[in-house]
């Protein structure tokens, strides 16, 4: 996954930060002499069993908690 963030910097000049995700790859290397069909079907294993590709294409609940001293102050979901 590729991410990017202006957290570090933003804040110390009084901007709002922002954080998002630029993309996910996967790499499936492969040296075989398996038939390409074979091969292919490997391809789609591995992106079924990925966690990230999952999650975009089907989106899933999120939640965020703050719990500050000890006391949830704030619960936000999605």
């Amino acid at each position: 996954m590729r991410f990017q963030t202006d957290l570090s910097n933003m804040r110390d000049l009084g901007h709002t930060t922002e954080g998002e995700t630029l993309g996910i790859e996967t790499h499936v290397l492969i040296d075989s002499d398996e038939p390409q069909e074979r091969i292919m079907d490997l391809m789609d294993e591995a992106e079924n069993a990925c966690m990230a590709h999952h999650a975009l294409r089907d989106p899933i609940p999120w939640q965020s908690r703050l719990i500050s001293n000890g006391q949830e102050v704030a619960k936000r979901s999605g």
